[in-house]
């Protein structure tokens, strides 16, 4: 939803380090989110060590933080089309 709202210019990067991304490629960019979101689901997902509830509880966070941008991103888009 970022990159469409940021295609379409109805939102911006707040991120320093990925508004500098975006204007190096807008394909850059999109992978890079893709890839770090991929990544947090499989770190999530696989690891193991003895205190697994509380890493997979601090890990839920920026997941969550994901899924919030998300949502405020589709709905600022929807409102704005």
């Amino acid at each position: 939803m970022t990159y469409i709202g940021m295609q379409l210019q109805l939102i911006g990067e707040a991120n320093p380090l990925m508004s500098s991304i975006w204007e190096l490629s807008p394909y850059l960019f999109l992978c890079c989110k893709i890839a770090l979101s991929i990544f947090l689901f499989i770190l999530a997902a696989n690891f193991k060590t003895k205190h697994v509830k509380t890493w997979r509880m601090i890990l839920a966070i920026p997941l969550l933080l994901y899924v919030s941008i998300f949502a405020v991103h589709l709905t600022w888009i929807t409102y704005a089309l």
